[in-house]
């Protein structure tokens, strides 16, 4: 079930009539369900005052220049990018094993580290709880194993150092050693690869969304 904190987001985005007597908030690919229309017109009016303020603050921000050296301005726009997917990507990935787990705190604890034994328990989560069979479930659990591998390139480029190669001048990270010994791993990644990634976080984080507003659905459905 969505906490208290997530249904009340729900009037900052767009509203779109679901039929009857309720309407649904729509999260870029994800629909909350169950807003009276006197609570959808009144989401909506909130959504058009906010995109009012928001166009007016891009002029503000066009008069800003980049805060990084030239070598970096290609990837300012795709790291960007994959901030916002990957961010998006996890939060429905939360959402996904919360519907699996009815429950928001044991999904919580379950996503704190990310690590291995979190990825294992959302496989074992959706195997035996999803429903999901043939295309769907291959396609579901292969989508948990691109967000688990594509996260660590993720992380070393939010958190690596960032220097220009002294020859090319191209971009390149240095991921600083976390343990006595370890290998000391470079990259020097081209916009199109981090695109690539910020991209599957978009396409994972929609395939998280959709299963999980499938499981409130049928969810719904049992109860009526």
């Amino acid at each position: 079930m969505l906490s208290a904190q997530a249904r009340a987001m729900r009037c900052a985005f767009p509203i779109d009539p679901g039929g009857g007597s309720t309407y649904t908030a729509q999260i870029g690919g994800k629909r909350l369900l169950g807003l009276d229309p006197a609570s959808a017109q009144s989401c909506s009016s909130k959504l058009q005052s906010a995109i009012a303020k928001w166009a007016a603050s891009m002029t503000d921000d066009a008069e800003q220049s980049d805060l990084v050296d030239m070598f970096y301005r290609p990837l300012v726009r795709p790291l960007g990018n994959l901030v916002i997917t990957f961010a998006q990507a996890e939060a429905s990935l939360l959402e996904l094993v919360t519907e699996l787990e009815d429950s928001e705190h044991s999904a919580r604890h379950i996503l704190k580290n990310l690590d291995d034994a979190a990825q294992q328990r959302v496989i074992d989560l959706i195997e035996r709880q999803s429903g999901a069979a043939g295309f769907d479930l291959t396609e579901l659990l292969e989508a948990v194993a691109s967000f688990w591998k594509d996260k660590e390139r993720r992380n070393r480029y939010i958190h690596d150092e960032w220097f220009p190669d002294l020859t090319t001048g191209a971009p390149m990270t240095r991921g600083l050693p976390r343990k006595k010994a370890a290998t000391i791993i470079f990259d020097a990644p081209p916009p199109e690869e981090v695109w690539a990634l910020a991209r599957r976080f978009k396409e994972n984080g929609g395939l998280f969304s959709i299963t999980a507003h499938k499981l409130r659905r049928e969810r719904s459905d049992d109860q009526t």
